[in-house]
């Protein structure tokens, strides 16, 4: 495994609807977010019937794949499959709101795949959940 990524999570993407990358924090270069975003467009079903809010976890190896879906929204977060499903909980949920305080919803709408766009929010994003992923 790569530098760890916090006290829980190794890697950190937030897809749109569309399954585009609106944010990622990769440390493990084994996981590659286009492909697995590439995966969830496969498996549009999984993302269908996670309702806003609740969890949904997939063991892929060695990690623990966490999908957390808000406001059409798909957060993923990798753990260790040992990792305490509250805590887990507990920090995407902290990761989820800090995200939607930043990012404005009406910009997401509208995303285009275009990540330059949120270079700003990015930087701010990151100083904001710093304390939760690094």
């Amino acid at each position: 495994m790569g530098i760890r990524l916090g006290k829980l999570f190794e890697n950190i993407c937030v897809f749109d609807k569309k399954n585009n990358i609106v944010f990622e924090r990769i440390n493990d270069q084994m996981f590659c977010s286009e492909f697995f975003g590439q995966v969830l467009a496969a498996f549009e079903g999984l993302t269908k019937h996670i309702s806003d809010g609740e969890l949904s976890n997939i063991e892929w190896g060695d990690t623990l794949i966490t999908i957390k879906k808000r406001e059409d929204l798909i957060f993923l977060g990798c753990t260790d499959p040992d990792a305490k499903e509250s805590k887990v909980n507990e920090e995407l949920d902290l990761i989820c709101n800090r995200f939607f305080d930043i990012y404005p919803i009406v910009l997401i709408e509208d995303f285009d795949g275009d990540r330059s766009i949120f270079t700003n929010s990015e930087q701010r994003f990151l100083s904001e959940i710093k304390h939760l992923i690094d």
